[in-house]
Formats: C-alpha cells, structure tokens, sequence
C-alpha cells in the first residue's frame, strides 16, 4: 500500500487556504459571546448523547491512546479529551496546563502541513470536540484561528493521502463529522457533510488495503478501531441516509476489532507496546473500547476477548470455543503475524512483524512475556559482514490443528537469501523458529565460509538458566528474593540449540548464551548452507523428565548428506518425541529416522513404539513419492 503522503499542488495549495479562511471571511462573524453562549448551552447534548455512557469523562476519545504512545497518555490529551465531554460550565483544564500556549502550538504545527501519525489525528479530532468548552478558555482570536487550523489541517490531508491511510478516517471522515456536530451553524463547518461522507465511503470501499493500513503500526490499531466507532455512531445522527454507510463502517469494525482482540494481551495491553495495565484503564470495563469491540460479533468476539484477558467464561471450554475466531491472524502487506495455540491466555502465543529490516517478536510463555523486542542477524561471507539487500516477504503460511506456520525471506548482500521459519506446534505447546543462509542461485555449489549470528531479545524480567552439562537453557523469572534467601524460580519455557551438540563436552558448530545486554545469542557457520534452528517449550509438565535431542543422518542414494544439503533433528521428552527435517538444496528423495520423503520441510510426532510418524506439516512434498 502506499507508504507516503503525497505533496499538493499549487492549485490544491490556494484551493485548502481558500476553504480554511471561509471561517475568517464569513461576513459578518458570528459574534463571539454569542457562540459561547449557543456551544456551552447545547454542548451537554452534543457529544454525550451520541456515545453515551463511553463518554463519561471524556474516555472515548482516550480509547487505544496509552497503547499507542507506549505508557502514560500526554496529560494535554486528557485534559482535552475531558473538556470535551464534560459540562461546559465545569472547571476544565487545570492551571498546571497552558491552553492557549497549546492551542498555538496545535495551530501551528497543523498549517505547516507536516506528515503526520495516526496519534496526530486522533489529537486533532479530539481538539474539535473540545471547541465547546474552549470558548471558556481561549480568546476570540486564538479560538478562530483554532477553528481555521482544523479545517485546514483536514484539508490538507484529504489532498494528499491514500483512501486507506488511517488518517482520511479520523480527519477527512470523524473530523468532519465531529465539525459539523458541534459547529454546524458555522457555515465552514456545515460544507463539510459532503466530503465527510466521502471519505468515510472511501476508506470503507477499500476494505483490505484500509485493514492492511489499521494494523500495519500494531500499537495504532486501537486508535483506528476508536474512530470506526465513534464516526459510526456520528453517521446514525445524521439521518437514513447514511444507513449503507454505517453497514459499510461496520463491516470495517468487525475486521478491525477481530485483529485487535488478536493482539489483546492478558494485561489489556496489545502487541508491541509498552503499555501497562493502569496506562489502558480507558480502553477496559464495561463501556472501554474492548467492550464496544465486542459488540461488532456478539457470538464470537466477546468470547475471544474474555480469555484473551484471562477471564473464565461461563459454561465448559467446548461451549465457549465454538464460536471462537481463527487463532491465526497474518496481513502479508502489513507484513504483522499472529500466532496462537488457542485463545486462552494460558496457552502460547507469538506475535512477529516483518516490516522493517529486522524482525520484531514477541513470544509468550502462557501470561508471561519472554522474547521482546527486535530479532537481530549478523551474516558473514568469507568474512566479509552483509547487509540486507530487500524487505522480508512471506514465502509460505499454513495452519490447521495441529500447528501455524509461517515462512518468509529477505534477500542479502554477497548473493544470500536468508529464510526464516516460525511453527507453534499447537496442542504440544512449542514453537520452532529457525533461519537458513542459502545462496540465491539455487545452482550455486561454492563451499563459502558462511558465519551467523541471532540476536533473541529476552523480555524485562526474565533472566537465563543455563544447565552445567548440556547445552539448552530454561528462561525463567528473574528473583525478586534477597541473596541470604533466594527462592528457586519456575522455569517458563525450555530453549534448546537443535543444531548444537548436546553436551558441554566435546566439539560443536553451533552454541547458544545468554549475552549482557540480555539477549538470547545464537551462533553458528558453515560452508556455502547452513540452517540455525531453535526449539522452545513452554509446556512445564516436561520440564522434569528426561530429555535429549539429537542431529540426525540424513541419507541419499546410499551416502550421507553433509549439512550443507540437509539436516534433521530429533527432540524427545519423556515418552513424547518430535522429528525436524530441513532441505538446504532442491528437494530430492532422502531418508531421515526411518521416514522416506521428498519434501522441502518435515515435521513429526514420532512414535518410538512402532517407528511411525504422525505428521504434523509437509511443506512442498511430492505425495506420490512419499510412503506413509
């Protein structure tokens, strides 16, 4: 989708001054004491009966802020956000906080036309709403110029962005709307209907590429779901004739709100942001934006947000799976991944967005957050560190039962592709991550000294347990108890180096620490191919029993294959073993464990008792070549 606001032209230029100073040459002006007089009489009614109880104290406008900004919403924010759904002849803003100053500031920055973020229009739409209240706080001057700024702010992007951009909702749609709702007798702001409604079609007639911009910023899409709320609810005010548009916004909020209750976290926070529980408060009980959400799929979404925040929902767990949404959510445009074993917080998920250069992860063990924060590669060639050359993009997706799978890849400098797999093996409750450095001429047989690197970021509060004889680890907590009495700390996931020999002792190509700046480091090389595969548990029952994972012989035609072709790798605890099998060149027929197959990547349940694999996914296999 597009990427960038695109520049006005000249004409556009004169034609958005000459709309935005409709407010100054209207002639004669609406007298100021008179506007005062006719906003802060009717202002009560105004906001208040539109949103109805999500109004009260200004928290619907509050809605997805503090998950987009990270932590604590800006208190200008609140404090407009209050003032424009509180009484009118109530204290507004405190002294601590300079109004006029900030209306200047706004005023300014919205004529110079800047590029702006989806947090930028949000704060723009909830100026407007607080228009009513400032007239008690702004001199007539300073409250004109805000006005003007607002229709030009609108003006603006509306001549430049796409129909999909978050921002031709809040401000060529909810902007507008929210204009006409409070200052329609401004003449102004009543030619604002027709462009209004456009927009608002526009941005809905455009349903995949306006999804795709919601949710490509993850932590904005609160804030996008926000406005479909409110500029619905704002439509049904202006009569019948917006009934079509409302279904079409509806529509639009159904998706929206699914994706948002797939990255709802169990703290009512959301993926990739550092907000906290107390910093979402707007966003929780019974009249927050997660329960407004809801009510877009009332058999499902209500469900699915309950246990996403860890509530028990009545009734036994097959009734309230029924109804559920898919556990997987993947935009290959926003290039943002969700990937859950079930809706239940309990259970484990991974969340990864590919859209810049390096990775963002997140990956939960049951509530806890364990990995967070960008996946960082390092590649040498002969020496000589590479770049990448290419954005990440999605080479395989699969889902069913019994795992997600994703696979995409980003091309590099020195003529190398690195292709990066992530499988949530679903009911056993593991994830397989892995990387393979490939040449990009699939013919290409130099045996090039090959030197990787993965750099796991380990989540705030969770610290390494590196065992004393074999090379896995355990991520766990880290201790909040004294050095005189520490207290032995539960692990949360297992994380085991497929491609590293088992034990400490003797040689290995491949090792996995825990670095200083907390980070989970990966490292291995090769000649010409290599793969660098991780293996994650997160089931605790398995934690105690025994367990052992091996690299296995891969065969062709009577020889053995070096690792530069392909490589399998068996894991085992207790009596529950898994078999992982990887082609680093074209697929040919091989043999790994017992198991004939042409397949670029196999994965198994293997039962030791008859030998027999129970499939978990083939990717690209040949069924006729393939004994079961």
């Amino acid at each position: 989708m597009p990427s960038e606001l695109s520049q006005p032209t000249e004409s556009s230029e004169n034609m958005m001054a000459s709309r935005a100073n409709q407010v100054d040459c209207a002639a004669p002006r609406p007298d100021y004491s008179e506007i005062q007089s006719w906003l802060t009489g009717n202002h009560d009614r105004q906001l208040n009966q539109v949103f109805g109880k999500s109004a009260r104290g200004g928290a619907i406008y509050r809605w997805g802020c503090a998950v987009a900004s990270g932590g604590a919403i800006d208190p200008l924010f609140v404090a407009l956000s209050k003032l424009a759904c509180q009484k009118t002849k109530s204290k507004g803003a405190g002294p601590e906080l300079d109004i006029r100053s900030a209306a200047d500031t706004f005023a300014d920055s919205a004529n110079s036309r800047a590029l702006i973020t989806t947090i930028d229009s949000s704060k723009a739409v909830v100026w407007a709403a607080a228009l009513p209240a400032l007239t008690l706080h702004l001199e007539e001057d300073r409250w004109w110029r805000l006005v003007s700024s607002l229709i030009q702010y609108r003006e603006s992007i509306l001549q430049r962005s796409h129909f999909s951009f978050p921002s031709h909702l809040l401000l060529g749609g909810e902007l507008g709307l929210t204009l006409i709702r409070i200052a329609g007798f401004l003449p102004s702001c009543a030619a604002l209907e027709p462009s209004a409604i456009t927009a608002i079609a526009q941005w809905s007639d455009e349903p995949t590429e306006s999804l795709t911009g919601a949710i490509e910023k993850p932590s904005d899409a609160r804030l996008v779901l926000a406005s479909v709320i409110r500029t619905k609810a704002l439509l049904k005010t202006l009569g019948k004739e917006t009934k079509q548009l409302v279904q079409a916004v509806n529509l639009m909020g159904d998706q929206l709100a699914t994706w948002v209750a797939a990255m709802t976290i169990h703290t009512g926070s959301s993926a990739f942001s550092n907000a906290q529980s107390h910093d979402a408060i707007d966003d929780l009980g019974p009249h927050g934006l997660l329960a407004q959400a809801a009510r877009f799929d009332r058999d499902s979404l209500p469900t699915a947000i309950s246990v996403a925040l860890g509530k028990k929902p009545d009734g036994g767990r097959l009734s309230w799976q029924v109804n559920l949404p898919e556990t997987i959510h993947h935009d290959e445009q926003a290039k943002i991944a969700i990937l859950m074993a079930d809706w239940d917080v309990r259970r484990a998920r991974t969340h990864l967005d590919y859209s810049g250069d390096q990775c963002r992860i997140e990956v939960f063990s049951g509530r806890t957050k364990v990995i967070s924060g960008d996946w960082q590669t390092l590649i040498q060639v002969d020496g000589i560190e590479q770049q990448p050359a290419s954005d990440w993009s999605e080479v395989c997706e699969h889902s069913d039962d019994d795992v997600h799978y994703l696979e995409i890849d980003q091309h590099w400098t020195g003529g190398m592709v690195l292709e990066r797999q992530i499988m949530l093996v679903r009911d056993d409750r593991c994830l397989y991550i892995a990387d393979a450095v490939l040449p990009e001429d699939t013919t290409d047989k130099r045996t090039r000294n090959i030197k990787y690197a993965s750099r796991l970021p380990i989540a705030a509060s969770v610290d390494t347990e590196e065992l004393a004889d074999t090379r896995e680890l355990f991520l766990q907590k880290q201790s909040r108890s004294s050095r005189k009495n520490p207290k032995p700390q539960k692990p949360l996931a297992l994380v085991i180096p497929l491609s590293a020999s088992e034990w400490r002792v003797g040689p290995t190509n491949a090792s996995l620490r825990q670095t200083e700046d907390n980070h989970l480091l990966l490292s291995t090389e090769g000649n010409g191919r290599l793969c660098a595969p991780i293996w994650m548990d997160f089931q605790k029952r398995r934690f105690n029993r025994p367990r052992t994972w091996r690299n296995l012989t891969v065969a062709e035609n009577l020889r053995t294959c070096k690792p530069n072709e392909a490589v399998g790798y068996r894991v085992q605890a207790g009596s529950e073993q898994w078999m992982i099998y990887r082609s680093l060149t074209e697929s040919t027929s091989r043999t790994v464990l017992g198991k004939h197959l042409i397949a670029d990547f196999f994965s198994s349940r293997f039962d030791t008792g008859d030998g027999g694999h129970e499939v978990l996914l083939k990717v690209d296999d040949n069924e006729a070549n393939d004994d079961e």
